[in-house]
């Protein structure tokens, strides 16, 4: 983020807490203002969250 990403995507596993999503982008908006961000259930069985920064 401190090379000017404007977007945040995440993608919850499969095995990901129902609230994680919030929790993230709750702490992404508080440490980067002006940063959107947009929370997937992807479903992926190997990895607890995917990030993608645009």
């Amino acid at each position: 983020m401190a090379t000017g990403g404007e977007m945040v995507t995440v993608l919850l596993g499969a095995l990901a807490p129902a609230d994680l999503g919030g929790r993230l982008a709750d702490y992404v908006a508080d440490a980067h203002p002006g940063v959107d961000v947009v929370v997937y259930p992807g479903g992926q069985p190997g990895d607890l969250v995917q990030f993608g920064v645009e």
